[in-house]
């Protein structure tokens, strides 16, 4: 049995004085978004297991390769 792929976009429209750049910050800072999530209680970052790539391994107060990427936008 194949199973349907089913796709959810919700859209929410940003007011007009909050500037792109701010939003794109925002959006980058994955604290931030976290902690945005009203079930969300606390987090905090944990340790890489021993065996993890050395690219996945991140210092703390580091950004990854791949948050220091900067996309087209």
């Amino acid at each position: 049995m194949m199973k349907k792929k089913e796709v959810y976009t919700n859209i929410t429209p940003l007011p007009s004085f909050i500037p792109r750049q701010l939003a794109l910050d925002i959006l980058h800072s994955h604290s931030e978004i976290i902690t945005l999530n009203p079930l969300v209680l606390s987090h905090k970052p944990i340790s890489a297991p021993r065996d993890a790539p050395a690219e996945d391994i991140i210092q703390p107060g580091t950004k990854s390769p791949k948050e220091s990427k900067s996309s087209p936008v």
